[in-house]
């Protein structure tokens, strides 16, 4: 008796289903998505630390006053980070108010108290980017 149904056809294997240039997308597709996950989170990390690092290489000094202090929530290796409002002078006398974000050592969290003097770095075209270069006993 012949069978009027057609012949069943293998299943291609899950490897070999795409060609060579399209296995070789999906590899570097797989690849970025891998190294995004990887260096985005790390950019976010660094990047406010290099910026601060700039900024006092790079700013214009001045002097402060510290306003207020609270955390933000977040700590690094155990060491809270901090929000501070620094009443910023300049050398001719003009004031503003700028914040900036900072990691404190708890060791040194008195020496960033309202009212403590610091030595600030200042980016002259932006003067809300502060970066707090020492405490006035000279801690970072």
């Amino acid at each position: 008796m012949i069978s009027s149904q057609p012949p069943v056809q293998a299943k291609p294997n899950s490897l070999n289903q795409y060609d060579k240039d399209t296995q070789k997308k999906i590899a570097i597709g797989v690849i970025a998505i891998a190294l995004l996950g990887v260096l985005l989170p790390l950019f976010i990390f660094f990047y406010p630390e290099y910026q601060r690092d700039q900024l006092i290489k790079n700013g214009l000094p001045a002097g402060g006053e510290i306003v207020s202090i609270k955390p933000t929530g977040n700590t690094y290796n155990d060491q809270p980070q901090a929000s501070i409002v620094v009443k910023v002078t300049l050398e001719n006398g003009e004031t503003f108010e700028a914040e900036t974000k900072m990691i404190i050592n708890a060791i040194y969290a008195p020496q960033f108290q309202p009212g403590k003097r610091v030595k600030v770095r200042y980016d002259a075209n932006d003067r809300t980017n502060i970066a707090i270069e020492e405490t006035e006993s000279g801690q970072r």
